[in-house]
C-alpha cells in the first residue's frame, strides 16, 4: 500500500484525525484518494527538506559527526575564514599558465648571477614570446597579488618576486609536480 493510502482509507472512512482542524489532514479530507497520495509525497518531501535546511543552517552540515572530539579540536585551529579566502587568492595566481611562467623565469634570474633575481618587461616578453602588453598586464594581478615587486630605472620597470615565500612556494610546487612524473 502506498505511502499515506492507509491515512486516505481512514478519513474516507470517517475517522476523524487525533490532529485538529489545523493540520495537514484537515484539509486533506476534501481530496479524493490519488489526490491525497500526491499531498502526502509532497508535505513529506517539504519536512525532509525543512529538516535539512535546519541541519545545515545549525551545524553547517547534514552529516551526523562521528568524531567529535577531533572535530572540535581541529576547529579551534582552523584559521579565520578571511584568510582561508586570502589563501585561495594566492593560490589562484597559480592557476594561470603565464603567470606561472613568469614566476619561474623571476625565480631563475636569481640562480643566473642576477644578485637581484630582476627581470625587465621587454626580457619577460622575449623570453616567454609574448607581448610586452600581455606581460605587463599579468606582472600587474602579480604584484596586486604581492607575488611580484618592481623598480623603475628611468622608463625600464625591473621585476623580481616579492620575497622568500614565492620562491618556497614555487619551488615546493615544482618539486611535487616532478615528484609525481
Amino acid at each position: 500500500m502506498p505511502l499515506g493510502e492507509e491515512v486516505a482509507d481512514d478519513l474516507a472512512k470517517g475517522k476523524s484525525s487525533s490532529e485538529g482542524e489545523t493540520s495537514p489532514f484537515f484539509f486533506a479530507k476534501s481530496l479524493d484518494k490519488e489526490s491525497f497520495n500526491s499531498y502526502i509525497i509532497v508535505e513529506q518531501l517539504n519536512n525532509y527538506l525543512n529538516m535539512k535546511k535546519v541541519d545545515l543552517e545549525f551545524e553547517g552540515s547534514d552529516c551526523t559527526c562521528i568524531h567529535e572530539d577531533v572535530v572540535k579540536a581541529i576547529a579551534q585551529l582552523m584559521p579565520l575564514d578571511e584568510s582561508l579566502m586570502d589563501l585561495a587568492d594566492l593560490f589562484k595566481n597559480f592557476c594561470d599558465f603565464t603567470r606561472v611562467k613568469i614566476l619561474c623565469a623571476l625565480l631563475k634570474a636569481e640562480s643566473v648571477g642576477n644578485k637581484k633575481g630582476e627581470m625587465c618587461v621587454s626580457d619577460i616578453s622575449v623570453l616567454l614570446g609574448m607581448t610586452k602588453s600581455s606581460i605587463s598586464h599579468q606582472l600587474r594581478i602579480l604584484k596586486q597579488s604581492n607575488l611580484v615587486t618592481y623598480r623603475k630605472v628611468g622608463n625600464i620597470a625591473y621585476y623580481s618576486l616579492a620575497d622568500n615565500h614565492v620562491n618556497t612556494i614555487f619551488t615546493q610546487g615544482m618539486n611535487h609536480v616532478l615528484e609525481e612524473e
